[in-house]
């Protein structure tokens, strides 16, 4: 995650807004509800360790919340 985090801080202009989300949780799994035959792998994140990630990349973090469907959105600027 830091480097993909890095490069994606790179390539944005200063300021510009990003909109981050994911599953809210600890640990990962792989799923196949996306009917994909390799499946798909998802990482969870607890709130305060996304904002981490992102601070530590370089963004400004907004604000952080969990959705009624257990996603964690993250609004930050580059």
């Amino acid at each position: 995650m830091p480097r993909t985090l890095a490069e994606i801080r790179r390539v944005l202009r200063p300021a510009a807004p990003l909109f981050v989300s994911g599953e809210h949780g600890d640990g990962s799994e792989t799923t196949y509800r996306y009917r994909t035959e390799t499946g798909r792998y998802f990482v969870h994140w607890a709130p305060g360790a996304f904002r981490e990630q992102l601070a530590a990349a370089g963004f400004g973090v907004r604000e952080v919340q969990v959705d009624e469907t257990d996603g964690v959105r993250v609004l930050a600027r580059a």
